[in-house]
């Protein structure tokens, strides 16, 4: 069971990603992160921990209850390769860049004294960046794609979501589940937040045809104010209660199901992976370089630097993806016949 506004979601956390580190990379856009309303639309930390509890929701979905063994097994697989295979041409074209010194982001960096710009690349190439960044990537991270930090939260998360759910769904009494769920979320949070996501994303799914019947006259305008109030009160140590009400929400209103299981929302769905893991070199590069030879203080050189931005990282996730779903089927094919 696939919900398509949840996938739309998953496509609109990317865009705020990317909008995210386009304003931090300019030290004078950084202040559009603390204007109340808008600055919900550039906090890069609320989209993630989204993903994170959408991811862990899809797994469940995906989990088969007839065979757990033969399940998790093939998951586990496919998972690495899903989430791998998409590392190999964004890695490539970051490593690339170094080579043919056309990353920018340090000269601009300095320029700036922004440090987070200087982050976005290494200062040299080494080829054991182009292995382990694809080989264990999801796991460790990797030098040449910045914002994949959060990756192993996803891969791993996986390994944590089908178990839960495989412990909690013959549980008859619905407050034995909740008290579960609770307790674990609980001593997640002792390890990092991003695993009490996952959590979150278990509970959704296990209790949907509760929080999905819940009537939306009153509903919704109670959580989209309360997310404003939070971002207003503290827009650092909100980001996951936010990023809870904001899933709520989607799943409660009726306007943002529509609009997030539009075709153009699921389109961008389909490369949000590859938008995620491109948007840094795309950065570094052109963004870096217009700013050092074409750029000023003008707000429409910052409104053209965004549209080259936006305009290069989806065309180049557009083949990048192309090339992802050709590959992900025939590795499928392959570990479905061999489990």
């Amino acid at each position: 069971m696939r919900i398509k506004y949840f996938d739309g979601l998953k496509g609109f956390s990317a865009i705020i990603v990317m909008l995210t580190h386009f304003v931090l990379c300019f030290k004078m856009l950084s202040w559009l992160q603390e204007v109340p309303v808008v600055g919900l639309f550039f906090d890069g930390g609320m989209a993630v921990y989204i993903f994170i509890i959408l991811s862990a929701f899809g797994m469940c979905c995906s989990f088969s209850k007839s065979d757990f063994s033969s399940t998790i097994t093939k998951v586990a697989l496919k998972r690495y390769f899903r989430l791998t295979m998409p590392l190999v041409l964004p890695t490539i074209l970051a490593f690339m860049l170094l080579i043919l010194n056309l990353d920018y982001s340090l000269n601009l960096g300095e320029l700036e004294h922004n440090e987070w710009t200087k982050t976005l690349l290494p200062a040299e190439a080494h080829i054991n960046q182009l292995t382990s960044g694809i080989l264990v990537g999801v796991l460790k991270g990797s030098a040449l794609i910045n914002p994949l930090w959060m990756m192993k939260y996803i891969f791993l998360g996986s390994f944590i979501a089908m178990p839960c759910y495989y412990l909690i769904h013959n549980m008859k009494s619905e407050r034995g589940k909740l008290l579960y769920l609770c307790c674990a979320g609980v001593l997640a949070y002792s390890i990092s937040s991003y695993y009490t996501a996952i959590f979150v994303g278990v509970g959704l799914y296990v209790f949907k045809d509760r929080i999905f019947s819940y009537r939306q006259v009153f509903l919704c305008p109670i959580l989209l104010l309360a997310i404003i109030l939070l971002h207003a009160y503290n827009p650092a140590t909100t980001k996951f209660i936010r990023a809870i009400l904001v899933v709520l929400l989607v799943s409660s209103g009726t306007w943002a199901k529509q609009l997030l299981s539009s075709s153009l929302a699921l389109r961008i769905n389909k490369m949000s992976y590859q938008l995620y893991l491109v948007h840094a070199s795309v950065l570094a590069s052109f963004c870096s370089w217009f700013s050092l030879n074409l750029g000023g203080q003008a707000v429409w050189l910052y409104l053209v630097n965004a549209l080259f931005f936006f305009s290069i990282t989806f065309a180049i996730a557009s083949v990048f993806t192309r090339f992802d779903i050709s590959v992900s089927k025939s590795i499928n094919t392959f570990i479905s016949k061999l489990l």
